[in-house]
């Protein structure tokens, strides 16, 4: 859905400002099109590591907007190799079946696919009602963990390629930083 350039990126700046982060907006070339790329990160340690909010933007007609998936990252130094991923179900996944974890909700357990190498870990985090709740209100959230040469990245994103404001890049940093914690601890 299109959006004012401007709305988009004076969100991003008053998200920035509010969660005491660093903000570059930059500008990339063209592909020989009358359209601009640019990209917003926001970045703020936390817990001694950088956070990053991410979105791209491709801007057209010279006022709007069309803005791409939103992304909340966070890399750590973690010694165990790990990986855990959680997706919507889909057709598809219901003939290719490799383990999947459950969490005793009917509801969200046929919402989506949770795969992980510690069982653990994953039900701690994802048999939470306030976890629940957010994956089945943004159905479109794709959620994974994984470690490549002892760092490891956390990752939520929104597929959806649409404008978010203030409000809800709040809440979901809110709970993205809940689920940082429930990992780390």
């Amino acid at each position: 859905m299109p959006i004012e350039f401007e709305t988009w990126k004076k969100d991003f700046v008053e998200f920035g400002k509010k969660e005491e982060g660093v903000l570059k907006i930059n500008k990339h070339p063209s592909m020989g099109v009358d359209e601009d790329y640019f990209t917003a990160n926001i970045s703020h340690k936390y817990k001694g590591d950088d956070l990053i909010v991410s979105q791209a933007c491709t801007k057209y007609d010279y006022c709007y907007c069309g803005p791409g998936n939103l992304k909340f990252e966070y890399n750590l130094k973690f010694e165990e190799k790990f990986h855990l991923y959680i997706y919507q179900r889909d057709f598809l996944s219901n003939f290719f079946s490799r383990k999947k974890i459950k969490t005793g909700n009917d509801t969200f357990d046929k919402a989506f696919i949770i795969e992980s190498s510690n069982k653990t870990i994953a039900l701690n985090l994802f048999k939470e009602e306030k976890i629940q709740k957010l994956f089945l209100s943004f159905p479109y959230l794709m959620f994974n963990i994984r470690t490549k040469n002892n760092l490891t990245s956390i990752v939520l994103k929104d597929m959806r390629h649409r404008y978010h404001a203030v409000k809800e890049l709040h809440e979901l940093l809110v709970v993205f930083k809940y689920i940082v914690d429930k990992i780390t601890l």
